[in-house]
Formats: C-alpha cells, structure tokens, sequence
C-alpha cells in the first residue's frame, strides 16, 4: 500500500481508481448482508471485528456507515500505523490493535469487550494466505456470539482477475502519465 500510495481507499462517495471501486463494493456488501442478518437488532449495539484489517479500510467504512463498535486487529506495526491514520482522517472511533488471528485469547483481552464476542467477523484478502483452513475457522467462531455473522472475501492465488487485467493496467498508467506531462489528463487513473 506505502509504495503503490494506495494507504488510503476508503471511499464513501464515487471511486476514483479501480481499487477503491472493488473496496467501496465489498464494504457495501458486507454493509447489505448486515442490515439483513440483524433487521430484528438495534445496530448500534452490534460489535465487528476485522481479522487482517490492514488499512482499516472496510472496519472505518462500516463504523461510519453502522455506528457500531469495530475493532480491527492486523499483525503487521506498519498496517495498524496506517488503519490508525486512516481512522483520525475519518474521524472514525473504529479500533486497531496489533495482533496473530491465531491468538484469539489476546485479540478478546485487549479488544476490552463486556460480552466477550463479536456479533460480526469479517475478514478480506487473508484467509488465502492460512495453512489450515479449519484451525482459522473454528478460531473465528469461537470469536463470534451464537448467533453471529461471519463474512470473508478470499483472493484467489491462481488465474485471478489482478492477473489478467495487470498487463492492461501498465499501459493505461503509461498513457497516464504521459497524459499527465503533456497536460491533457481528462479522465485516466490507476
């Protein structure tokens, strides 16, 4: 994200790069599919947690969009460095602690919850990177209430879409930028 300048993607209005289209899309998903799983609930009671929440980009759009309470855990410095960024610019009250998915003991302990578990976990781009699929998922569910929710978008390693449109997107960022010297940008981004 530092070295693409893509650090901040939020977007609650029109996107204006491909990757905050996909983001603002999947936010608005997650967004959709909780409104529907807890139509009979006051949403502001509602806990989230994001497991692998990087920039902070889906936990700060769905704090904003939800006022709910959001915790999002990441077990790089640098990402939590970054969420928190993106939360003060958004002045969103959304959490970012440092943590391992697989520590969820620590996870429920510094996330300072009354109940102990999440009413919502989500978790975007990671669940392809884990070894042991089951371990992971029963770790989310034990993080979860009884009656939760669990949403996961999972990137595929192999003949992605990222790799098809690749060679596509050199040469637009080339035309971009040759655009850009000349002074004639009217329309192209990454």
């Amino acid at each position: 994200a530092l070295k693409s300048g893509d650090d901040d993607i939020i977007c609650f209005g029109h996107p204006d790069t491909q990757v905050k289209f996909f983001y603002k899309k999947y936010c608005e998903f997650i967004y959709s599919k909780i409104k529907d799983n807890f139509k009979n609930k006051d949403l502001k009671k509602l806990t989230l947690l994001e497991l692998g929440c990087g920039r902070g980009t889906a936990s700060i759009f769905l704090e904003k969009k939800l006022n709910i309470k959001v915790i999002g855990v990441d077990f790089s410095d640098e990402s939590i460095k970054i969420a928190k960024k993106n939360a003060n610019k958004y002045n969103s009250n959304a959490i970012f602690i440092k943590g391992d998915i697989f520590e969820p003991k620590k996870i429920l302990e510094d996330s300072n919850l009354e109940l102990k578990k999440f009413d919502i976990v989500i978790s975007l781009g990671v669940l392809e990177h884990i070894e042991n699929i089951d371990d992971c998922f029963k770790i989310h569910f034990n993080l979860m209430n009884q009656d939760g929710l669990f949403l996961a978008m999972i990137v595929p390693e192999k003949n992605s879409i990222q790799e098809f449109f690749a060679p596509l997107n050199r040469v637009l960022m080339k035309i971009n930028s040759r655009e850009k010297k000349e002074g004639n940008l009217k329309h192209l981004d990454k």
